[in-house]
């Protein structure tokens, strides 16, 4: 059995893992190693992209099959590489994806709205598999939040509270009740909600007379 290939490009013989998979060839093995391919595609990255968008242009339908079934046969491999590739260059992937919003934001906004009602029932089952398998990254997107919004977050909150208090809602009135009895705010009788809102008037309008 073949242990060993010869690149023509380097002039090596090397290993045969050193190889990418063809299967077009005899021994199922690419022409060039890998490292001489990763070179070529370093050199002529955007060559090869005008290419491809080229002939994704010209042939739609027959590109996307095609790569639903590399991506088929390949899936491992191909979210093994996305997932390095993102990881090593997640600055400037960052920095594209910006650029990229800003100069189409209306029509990103509609893309992002589309999927989300499309996937409506999916989104809360992902999101609660990505926060159970990524923690720590979940307890500081937390912690930056209230860091930087700690102002913004205690105005909101003085905000809400001015605006039931100074209408007397249910909610204002419920936590009233619930703090001077100690019960939840679900076991607490709409009555007993109406005459604490009484009182509360009440006391009111008897301040407003002695002012």
């Amino acid at each position: 059995m073949l242990k060993a290939k010869y690149c023509p490009n380097c002039n090596r013989t090397l290993p045969l893992d050193a190889f990418g998979s063809n299967r077009s060839r005899k021994d199922g093995r690419a022409d060039s190693c890998r490292e001489c391919v990763a070179k070529y595609l370093a050199a002529n990255r955007e060559t090869l992209a005008k290419r491809g968008r080229a002939r994704y242009a010209a042939n739609p339908e027959t590109e996307r099959a095609r790569r639903r079934a590399y991506y088929a046969a390949n899936r491992e491999t191909v979210l093994a590489r996305d997932a390095a590739y993102k990881l090593a260059n997640r600055e400037t992937i960052a920095v594209k994806n910006a650029a990229r919003y800003a100069a189409n934001r209306e029509t990103e906004l509609a893309r992002a709205a589309a999927w989300r009602a499309a996937n409506s029932e999916k989104i809360p089952a992902m999101c609660a598999a990505w926060r159970a398998a990524n923690p720590a990254r979940v307890a500081a997107y937390q912690a930056a939040y209230l860091a930087t919004n700690q102002q913004t977050r205690y105005t909101k909150k003085n905000d809400w509270h001015d605006t039931h208090k100074s209408l007397i809602t249910d909610l204002y009135v419920a936590n009233i009740l619930r703090d001077h009895t100690g019960l939840k705010r679900s076991d607490i009788p709409q009555s007993l909600i109406t005459l604490k809102r009484a009182h509360i008037q009440l006391q009111r309008e008897l301040k407003n007379e002695h002012q």
